[in-house]
């Protein structure tokens, strides 16, 4: 079973911005790529003869020039522009199996990220090592115990985050008492009401950040004339967006314990399927619930 855990990040000036560097290395890389794929494609099909660009070869292309042509990348994690051209190399074959959309040129400022392999870091406790910056503290350890596959460090506002992805074995069978099935109901009152007649609350907080954010993304849109706020609103809001987020965590964990419970207890959980247009806030919160099965 793989399993990841999105972690908040609190590095210092230093270190933030060598996570902006690796962070533009990577978009970089992966546009360079983008474009050498799509000329080489084209040379291809005009010629067969030629060789069929690849994702390896696209990286062998960057290795053997970026000292001399991109110095700055030597600044930063090996990681930063390999990862991304493999990342490229994903989504073109996801485009080409027809799951996907054609990948397009990424914009600075908009999902800035770079991702490490499982050999370029190690969790311990609450800080984690960073090729070539050291030691970052984070706010919380890691919540599961397997073998580290991989590490993505993004941004979301003013702020960074680790996303670090986890193989943990495939949980033993339960025993359970007997083989009665519940039933869950998601409503607007109560967060849900079980068929045995217990219900779950929902938090009162998050219509009042929902209400804030909405009116922080009206003021995106909407420009006070003279006023020098309008640059900084984005920041505001993202960081609203993260509130919200951190807002839903408890939600998540006492949903997901009375889930494990019942499903230790009964056979199947019965979870009223709904679709996102029709889900009322306080239920859209709750979208951690279909990861228990729905029917």
């Amino acid at each position: 079973m793989i399993l990841a855990h999105k972690i908040a990040l609190d590095p210092n000036d230093v270190q933030e911005t060598y996570f902006r560097k690796a962070a533009g290395v990577a978009r970089f890389a992966y546009n360079w790529a983008l474009d050498q794929w799509q000329q080489q494609y084209d040379a291809w099909q005009a010629d067969p003869t030629l060789p069929k660009p690849s994702e390896a070869a696209l990286r062998r292309q960057l290795n053997a020039i970026k000292r001399n042509e991109f110095p700055g990348m030597l600044e930063v994690t090996k990681n930063a522009p390999q990862m991304a051209i493999m990342q490229l190399g994903q989504a073109l074959k996801n485009f080409f199996a027809g799951i996907a959309e054609y990948p397009t040129f990424k914009k600075k400022g908009r999902h800035d990220s770079f991702t490490l392999t499982h050999d370029q870091f190690t969790v311990k406790g609450q800080k984690v090592p960073i090729p070539k910056c050291g030691w970052v503290r984070m706010h919380e350890s890691l919540r599961f115990v397997g073998k580290v596959l991989d590490g993505t460090i993004s941004r979301t506002a003013d702020r960074w985050f680790l996303s670090v992805t986890v193989e943990i074995p495939d949980p033993p069978s339960i025993r359970r008492e007997n083989q009665a099935v519940v039933g869950v109901d998601l409503g607007v009152s109560a967060l849900a009401t079980l068929s045995t007649g217990e219900k779950i609350r929902g938090p009162k907080a998050y219509a009042a950040a929902r209400r804030k954010l909405r009116q922080l993304s009206w003021s995106c849109v909407v420009p006070i004339c003279g006023s020098k706020f309008p640059s900084k609103r984005p920041i505001h809001a993202g960081c609203e967006i993260i509130g919200v987020t951190e807002r839903q965590v408890p939600l998540y964990s006492g949903f997901g314990c009375v889930f494990r419970v019942f499903c230790a207890r009964l056979r199947p959980v019965g979870l009223e399927t709904l679709s996102e247009e029709s889900r009322a806030p306080s239920i859209s919160s709750a979208s951690c619930a279909p990861s228990f099965g729905n029917t």
